[in-house]
């Protein structure tokens, strides 16, 4: 069972009449197209880390990047837009609040690093080989031997987890150690690494760049 909550089947798929509400609700999506019921695809994950918030994701075959994914965190009527930044996150744990416990806190480092990115894109933890993020590869196949599920090594003396993964990120391969807060802080508190000069990254942009012209 993967870690990664967008691959995995725990959401609920939104009909036309929610789609219509949201298309009215957010407007032009960063100033280029909106949600068009009919067409626009809108799913609603569970997050076990919060109580009362949920991701929703949309995806359209008009849009580009094609694989674009329109993300938000929903609490009630607030809706905060996921783009690769961290201060919507930390806001959002804050006020929910946050509850990371040890069973889920694994997913929420997986989370946390697909959503919270660097200039070339996400820290994308490499948990298995099959994931839909993972580009092709042919001149490097070794580098699935290197996908393993995050692991949790307890906590620290101030109660914080430790934790370790196979991080994707750019164009190179690392093994990673986390320390993750119960605010949902985390810190990469050091990396060792595997593989370099990839002449391939993950992409799983979160911001419209345009739409198809028909």
């Amino acid at each position: 069972m993967t870690l990664q909550i967008l691959e995995s089947d725990t959401f609920e798929a939104l009909n036309e009449d929610a789609l219509a509400g949201y298309a009215e609700k957010l407007g032009e999506i960063d100033d280029i197209a909106g949600i068009q019921p009919g067409r626009t695809m809108g799913q609603r994950f569970a997050l076990p880390f919060y109580d009362d918030v949920t991701l929703l994701v949309f995806t359209d075959t008009q849009w580009l990047p094609k694989d674009v994914r329109v993300c938000f965190l929903e609490n009630g009527e607030q809706l905060s837009r996921l783009t690769g930044s961290s201060p919507p996150l930390h806001e959002v744990n804050a006020k929910a609040p946050v509850v990371l416990t040890e069973a889920n806190m694994l997913i929420y480092l997986v989370f946390f690093c697909f959503f919270v990115r660097g200039e070339d894109g996400p820290f994308f933890l490499l948990e298995s080989p099959d994931s839909i993020f993972l580009p092709d590869l042919p001149e490097s196949p070794d580098i699935f031997d290197l996908s393993r599920k995050p692991r949790s090594w307890g906590e620290t003396e101030e109660g914080h987890w430790r934790a370790s993964a196979t991080v994707f990120y750019s164009n190179a391969v690392f093994a990673a150690d986390f320390i993750v807060q119960p605010t949902g802080m985390i810190e990469m508190a050091d990396d060792t690494p595997l593989v370099a000069d990839l002449k391939v990254k993950v992409s799983a942009p979160l911001v419209l760049e345009g739409v198809l012209q028909s």
